[in-house]
């Protein structure tokens, strides 16, 4: 039982940090040059993006959001600018401008009732919008069972 407990934990543990691409670059790291989707229905979300993480539990914080595309796989971080908040996405862009995948959240969640896990995430993206809605279970101290939203766009 207590071997079962141990490698389940090392499997979350590690599941932000997972990613279809290899490897998540910080939100602050310039994304490299990434072949563009060969399916012209799959949006490329390669690159800078801003905009902000809001729900019913706290007040809507401004982010920004780094992503790396390799065909239709896209991997990326992201980071609040005014507090300690930051995390990590991974999925598949898909045509028709949807996306489905995972995201994490790390850092100081004290008082958003966030829990510092790694959920699902789904929503609409285009090459200069996203909408990303994920459901938080609140299963942590402090936690509360929440909707979240990353609202983005790419800069021009």
């Amino acid at each position: 039982m207590q071997r079962a407990a141990v490698a389940i934990a090392l499997v979350l543990s590690a599941l932000p940090h997972v990613s279809c691409g290899g490897s998540t670059p910080p939100a602050s790291t310039p994304a490299p040059t990434t072949p563009a989707p060969t399916d012209p229905s799959v949006p490329n979300l390669a690159g800078t993006w801003t905009g902000t993480i809001e729900s019913p539990e706290f007040a809507a914080r401004p982010i920004s959001a780094q992503f790396v595309q390799s065909v239709d796989c896209v991997d990326g971080a992201w980071k609040t600018t005014e507090t300690g908040w930051s995390g990590a996405f991974s999925g598949f862009a898909l045509a028709n401008n949807t996306f489905g995948g995972f995201v994490s959240f790390e850092g100081s969640l004290a008082g958003s009732g966030l829990c510092p896990t790694a959920t699902r995430v789904t929503g609409s993206a285009s090459t200069s919008a996203i909408k990303w809605t994920t459901v938080s279970d609140g299963n942590c101290d402090g936690g509360k069972s929440q909707t979240v939203t990353f609202v983005l766009r790419k800069p021009s």
